[in-house]
């Protein structure tokens, strides 16, 4: 046979005396037709392009729809995520925002509060300024004159306890009463020492009016309570004032320029002065520093001093006499509270 059609699956051969002439290839998708191996046509099939583009119309509508799917979920996602941020930013914001608050209440409570102290400091020094150009030009004007004017000489200090009575003068002494010490008749004194008119307020004339010629008087005042003197009775007694500090103030030697001690007696500031004046001998006369009452009062409960505390003023005394007078002798005329301490002497 001369020629042949043989087919073997898609592929047909034509065949002339058993050659493989033509070839032709008939796929799903496309016709090939070879002529002795040579490729004379190839064609892609209408219905190959047509099922492919239905399947890509096909397909691209799915990834369509699947990408608006996903373009939902991934837009919720973004949604929730951001309100998440948001949210915790805002909380965030919100607990910053208070801690920032309570940080500057805190600060400006400090602020306030040292603010406060400041200014309780401030006029606290100026108090005090005030207060030392009060008692500087105070005691310059009342104490300056006094410095060494009893070199030599002996001092006697009179205070007012029971033993006052006791006592037999001595001669040629300059004489410091305190309160109502003036009240020894037989006594001239020249300086009084006044500075609580609160048990004085019976006496504040008498005092005012004793022996104005030759008794000069000195009027106390509290630096820190204000005057304990009316004005009015310095100026009947033509008194000078002075102040003391308040309570535990220490003795210092130049009293020009300083307060006086207040360890709840005025007997302090009359040997405050005494010593300023730098006699030889200074005697302590009724100072019997104990629950014993007065001399011109015999009711023991009279006597309101805490002894304690007078105690403690007369070690301070001896220790400031010790550092600044060592040659200043001190002697205790028939002493009770003060028995020891200094020199005592009995009559």
């Amino acid at each position: 046979m001369i020629y042949k059609k043989v087919e073997k699956g898609n592929i047909r051969y034509y065949q002339i005396f058993g050659l493989d002439c033509v070839k032709v290839v008939n796929s799903k998708e496309l016709i090939c037709i070879y002529v002795f191996g040579f490729r004379i046509l190839e064609r892609v099939k209408l219905e190959y392009i047509k099922s492919i583009t239905e399947k890509l119309a096909d397909e691209i509508s799915i990834i369509r729809t699947e990408n608006a799917a996903r373009h939902e979920q991934l837009e919720s996602y973004i949604n929730y995520h951001i309100n998440n941020i948001i949210y915790n930013i805002d909380d965030k914001f919100n607990i910053l925002i208070n801690e920032i608050n309570v940080r500057i209440s805190d600060i400006n409570n400090s602020i306030n509060s040292l603010s406060q102290k400041i200014d309780n400091q401030f006029n606290a020094l100026s108090l005090n300024i005030n207060n030392i150009n009060t008692y500087s030009k105070a005691h310059m004007e009342s104490f300056s004159g006094f410095k060494d004017k009893f070199v030599g000489r002996d001092i006697v200090i009179l205070c007012t306890g029971p033993t006052l009575v006791k006592y037999q003068p001595i001669e040629k002494t300059v004489n410091i009463g305190v309160n109502r010490a003036f009240r020894r008749y037989d006594i001239n004194l020249d300086f009084i020492f006044i500075q609580d008119i609160t048990g004085l307020k019976d006496d504040i004339d008498a005092i005012n009016n004793y022996n104005p010629e030759t008794c000069q008087k000195f009027y106390g005042s509290s630096i820190t309570f204000g005057a304990s003197i009316p004005e009015k009775d310095l100026i009947k007694a033509n008194a000078k004032r002075y102040y003391i500090g308040k309570f535990f103030t220490d003795f210092y030697p130049d009293i020009t320029s300083s307060v006086f001690p207040e360890y709840g007696s005025v007997v302090f500031s009359a040997l405050t002065f005494a010593l300023y004046t730098h006699p030889k001998r200074i005697y302590l006369v009724g100072c019997d520093a104990c629950q014993n009452g007065y001399f011109d009062n015999d009711d023991q409960t009279a006597f309101s001093s805490n002894i304690g505390f007078l105690l403690n003023g007369w070690y301070a005394f001896k220790k400031f006499k010790d550092q600044f007078y060592p040659d200043v002798e001190i002697v205790s005329i028939n002493p009770i509270g003060l028995r020891g301490i200094f020199k005592d002497v009995y009559q």
